[in-house]
C-alpha cells in the first residue's frame, strides 16, 4: 500500500529476503522462511514495517530468528486480530480519498491530510506497543511519534503523495517524522512536533509542515539515507508571511472572509515581534475577545483561532 522506499535501499539479495518477510507478515504466518542475508533481521523487519504501516498486527518487538546454511527462519508474534480496527481503517482511507481530490495540488493534498489527521488524534501512550503503530490511532485515537508518522505515511500513499517514515533523534531521544514529496521536492513533515507545540491552544500549528533541511537542524537522521529537502516552506507557499501590521490585518480579513476558523502567520518584521506588540495589533483590529492566539516568539509564528 505504501511506497517501497526502504526496499529500494537494499541490494538484490536483501530485497528477496524483504519480499519473503513481507509476504509472510501479510499472511500472518507464525514462521517465515527467508533467503539467507547478512542484513540483520531486526533491520529487515524495521524496513518492512516502515514501508508498510498497514501491517498493524505485527509485534515487531518480539520475534526469533534462526540462521541456517542457505536460509533463515523467523518466528513472529502477532497482536490479536481486531476486525473493528480493520473496518475503521477502511472507513478512514475512504474518507481521506473522498476529501483529497486527485485534481488537488500536492501541497493541498498533504495539508488536508495533515490538518484532518491532526484534528483526529492526540499524542500519548496506550500499552507500550499499540501507540507505535497505526492500531493505536484506530483503537484509541492515540499514538506516539512513530505511530503518527506511520499513519500520515499511509494516508499520503492512498491519496497519491510519496511519503517516507524517518527514524532519527531530537535532543538525543528517539523520534520519527515524515518526508513528503511535494511538486517534485522533498519536505520534512513533523505532525507530532506541531501537535506538541500547539497542544495548549487546541489549534494545530504548521511550524513543522513542509520545511527544508536547514529548518530542522535538531532533527538528527542518517543524512545519506534520505533525500535532501529543499525549497519553499508552508508560509512561503501559501503567502502567510507578514512584515507589517497592514499585511497582518489583510491576512486576517481574507481568512475571515473565506470562513476559515484558524490562521497561521509567520512574522518577518524589521524588528522581532513581541507578544505585547502582537496583542496591541489584535486590539487595533478590534478582534480581542473574538480571537485567541498562541505565539511562538522564537519562531516568530502565531497560530490564531478566528
Amino acid at each position: 500500500m505504501c511506497m517501497y522506499y526502504y526496499r529500494e535501499q537494499l541490494n538484490e539479495k536483501e530485497q528477496k529476503a524483504y519480499d519473503a518477510l513481507l509476504s509472510g507478515l501479510s499472511k500472518r504466518l507464525p514462521v517465515i522462511h527467508l533467503p539467507r542475508t547478512p542484513l540483520p533481521v531486526s533491520e529487515l523487519m524495521q524496513d518492512v514495517i516502515l514501508d508498510h504501516p498497514e501491517l498493524t498486527d505485527v509485534d515487531f518487538r518480539m520475534f526469533e530468528y534462526a540462521d541456517f546454511l542457505f536460509s533463515g527462519m523467523v518466528k513472529v508474534n502477532y497482536l490479536p486480530e481486531d476486525k473493528g480496527a480493520e473496518r475503521k481503517l477502511t472507513r478512514i482511507i475512504r474518507l481521506f480519498q473522498e476529501r483529497v481530490s486527485d485534481s488537488y495540488d500536492d501541497w493541498d493534498k498533504a495539508l488536508i491530510i495533515y490538518d484532518t489527521l491532526g484534528s483526529m488524534i492526540r499524542y500519548g501512550t496506550i500499552d507500550g506497543m499499540s501507540e507505535h503503530t497505526v492500531r493505536g490511532i484506530l483503537q484509541k485515537n492515540t499514538a506516539v511519534c512513530d505511530g503518527i508518522a506511520k499513519m500520515y505515511c499511509l494516508l499520503c500513499s492512498v491519496c497519491g503523495i510519496d511519503s517516507i517514515v524517518v527514524q532519527g533523534t531530537i535532543n538525543a531521544e528517539g523520534h520519527a517524522w515524515n518526508l513528503v514529496k511535494l511538486n517534485g521536492r522533498w519536505k520534512h513533515v513533523d505532525l507530532t512536533g506541531d501537535l506538541k507545540l500547539s497542544e495548549s491552544a487546541g489549534v494545530l500549528s504548521h511550524v513543522l509542515f513542509a520545511v527544508a533541511d536547514e529548518q530542522v537542524k535538531d532533527h538528527i537522521r542518517d543524512i545519506g539515507k534520505y533525500p535532501a529537502c529543499t525549497g519553499e516552506n508552508y508560509f512561503e507557499h501559501y503567502q502567510l508571511i507578514a512584515d507589517s501590521f497592514l499585511s497582518f490585518a489583510s491576512m486576517v480579513r481574507k481568512a475571515r472572509k473565506a470562513g476559515r476558523e484558524t490562521l497561521n502567520v509567520k512574522f518577518q518584521c524589521a524588528s522581532p515581534l513581541t507578544n505585547t506588540k502582537l496583542q496591541l495589533w489584535m486590539t487595533l483590529l478590534s478582534l480581542t475577545g473574538f480571537m485567541s492566539v498562541i505565539f511562538l516568539e522564537k519562531e516568530q509564528i502565531a497560530v490564531f483561532r478566528l
